[in-house]
């Protein structure tokens, strides 16, 4: 979500998950709240219409890392804008419900964004069958992430262990995905159990806990696939 200050003119970016008023980053004046429409913007509506003569063609837009990285952003935005208050807080309650340990709002908004980044990660890495430009690109993708939302929200890390920790993060639900492509039909539940490791900094404790997690989990997934990966099918890279 963009903001541009009426005063000097700066364009600022939000998440959208962002509570109460909103500053302007250069001279710190109230911004105004952004219209909303009657219905939620999807981005992936504009790429179908502006993709539609393309397709008919049989041809597919070439990917530069500027626009690849836009798009991921644009995506990390709109998803977590539209699940924040839904979906988010539901899950949040239910954890509470079953017997966890209640979470602080700050931890599982971090352990999120690291989550949407590896699931753009995994998407990216679907559809195309270049490894190696795809790791490219998406270094790129970290860095546009840090400069405009991470460092902000959590300043207490520096840029090089924020990078660390979410190469970390990313390698590790890749490891546990992995056990899926190795043919075990509960990769899913390993995936939940990375997602509640990385919330609590230690293994769950009971199959109710993992299945909510892994539940979870799945449901994020297959909106990713049915977002981001239907828009990056329109593309090469």
């Amino acid at each position: 979500m963009k903001i541009k200050c009426p005063l000097c003119g700066t364009i600022n970016y939000f998440s959208g998950i962002e509570e109460g008023t909103k500053f302007c980053s250069n001279c710190n004046r109230p911004l105004p709240e952004p219209k909303i429409s009657d219905t939620t913007e999807n981005p992936y509506i504009k790429i179908k219409k502006e993709e539609t003569n393309n397709a008919f063609l049989g041809s597919k837009k070439m990917l530069d890392k500027e626009t690849f990285s836009n798009l991921l952003v644009d995506w990390v935005v709109e998803s977590l804008k539209i699940r924040r208050n839904g979906f988010f807080q539901s899950f949040l309650k239910n954890i509470e419900e079953f017997g966890s340990d209640k979470v602080m709002k700050e931890k599982f908004e971090e352990e999120i964004y690291y989550f949407y980044i590896w699931l753009a990660h995994i998407n990216s890495i679907s559809i195309s069958q270049n490894k190696n430009k795809i790791n490219d690109y998406f270094s790129h993708f970290i860095e546009k992430m840090h400069n405009l939302f991470l460092k902000k929200k959590f300043s207490g890390y520096e840029k090089e262990e924020l990078i660390r920790n979410i190469t970390k993060k990313i390698n590790g639900y890749v490891e546990a995905c992995s056990l899926f492509f190795e043919g075990d039909p509960y990769y899913i539940s390993f995936l939940g159990k990375e997602f509640y490791k990385n919330l609590y900094g230690r293994e769950p404790l009971g199959a109710t806990t993992t299945h909510l997690f892994a539940i979870f989990v799945f449901e994020e997934l297959k909106a990713s696939f049915e977002s981001l990966g239907k828009g990056l099918m329109k593309y090469k890279i």
